[in-house]
């Protein structure tokens, strides 16, 4: 219930594993451009969608607290609508990110978008962030791979299969592999290969996750206009 709904609510979140950024291009020119071009959607409208462990849940996802001050408070009968209870704002939160007991050398990228970005022109701008920014080779084949984040369960010679499978699918045709971003189901199975095999394979990953259930979030947000590296 709860993931369905924050899925409808489309603020997305973008992580990848890119190559190191086009010498070319400074990160003030990327800045500037992410800052004219690249949106996020923040919710203005508080509507309980249920209730948390620790406090009410918006319908976007958020608690109350995430909300800005002052926020606008609608009663629960009322339907929550993207268009309607959203801004577009610039964007908030984009860097890198350092894992812990991990190569540093490997720093994937992430960044926040609004869900709009479905039309031609918005499409070009992703193109654009993941090949001239983020140096993302033309893959020769999109794997998409969702389903099955709440209750996934296969034998495990079964997920050992689908795993290699896929990893070498992947790796046959310098493919890009998008899941959902998250640490369960089978997206997690994908997460796990891919995490056993990075340090001998190089494999472009894709997940695009829900803003409201990406745990720690705020600490993906930029400090005082500056990209991040966490």
């Amino acid at each position: 219930m709860m993931e369905d709904k924050i899925m409808e609510n489309g603020i997305g979140f973008l992580s990848c594993d890119p190559e190191k950024w086009n010498s070319q291009l400074s990160y003030t020119a990327f800045e500037q451009w992410i800052k004219k071009e690249i949106k996020v959607r923040e919710c203005c409208v508080f509507i309980k969608m249920m209730d948390g462990e620790l406090e009410p849940i918006c319908h976007c996802g958020n608690v109350r607290s995430a909300h800005s001050e002052g926020i606008q408070i609608h009663s629960e009968s009322e339907k929550w609508d993207k268009t309607t209870h959203t801004t577009l704002t610039e964007c908030s939160a984009l860097g890198k990110i350092n894992f812990l007991d991990e190569d540093t050398t490997i720093q994937p990228e992430y960044i926040r978008v609004a869900s709009d970005y479905g039309d031609r022109k918005n499409i070009q701008r992703m193109e654009r962030l993941l090949r001239e920014f983020w140096g993302l080779k033309q893959p020769g084949l999109l794997i998409s791979v969702i389903g099955g984040n709440k209750s996934f369960h296969a034998p495990h010679d079964i997920c050992l299969h689908f795993q290699h499978g896929l990893l070498n699918a992947a790796k046959s045709t310098n493919g890009w592999i998008i899941t959902s971003g998250q640490n369960e189901g089978v997206t997690k199975l994908v997460g796990d290969i891919i995490g056993r095999s990075i340090m001998t394979t190089k494999i472009y990953t894709i997940g695009v996750a829900c803003w409201g259930k990406t745990w720690n979030n705020e600490m993906l947000l930029r400090k005082n206009n500056k990209v991040l590296c966490i």
